[in-house]
């Protein structure tokens, strides 16, 4: 992104921000499973995310670290123990991650639904949903709907 540029310069310059924080193959993904599973150490992220490289994961778990998206928590005990949660600042991507999970699930855009849909999560591996986060239940029970109402079901549940 293009840091000269003001807020005032550019029609959606916070959109665009706000993309570059988030943006790429990997960063939605890792936010998900943080948002759903909690704070989780390297490995266990490596466990959701089996298709991502070790390299790929610090590279990006530093980038979101460097946006004030995660924490790093590093504790000394026989070993050190790092653990990554969502900041305070990253917390607030819940309800855009999960509208975006809804809006994914749908498959629809603008020609209709999508007969080659992928699900966004779908290279997450099951594991324990954290309190608090729709359940896998909600989340096939939005695919056949439109994408305010997918958003709605997620919001009641």
């Amino acid at each position: 992104m293009d840091h000269k540029r003001t807020h005032g310069e550019l029609p959606g310059y916070y959109v665009e921000v706000a993309l570059d924080r988030i943006s790429g193959k990997w960063k939605g993904l890792i936010l998900y499973a943080l948002m759903t599973r909690g704070p989780l150490r390297f490995n266990d992220l490596r466990r959701c995310l089996p298709k991502i490289t070790h390299r790929v994961l610090t590279l990006q778990l530093r980038d979101m670290e460097d946006a004030g998206l995660i924490g790093r928590d590093v504790q000394m005990t026989t070993q050190m123990r790092v653990t990554y949660a969502l900041t305070k600042y990253g917390e607030a991507l819940h309800p855009v991650i999960i509208a975006l999970e809804a809006w994914g699930a749908c498959g629809t855009g603008p020609t209709g639904p999508s007969h080659g849909h992928v699900d966004p999560s779908a290279e997450l591996q099951d594991g324990p949903l954290r309190e608090g986060s729709p359940s896998r239940q909600t989340m096939r029970s939005v695919r056949s709907r439109s994408a305010s109402e997918a958003v709605e079901a997620i919001a009641s549940s």
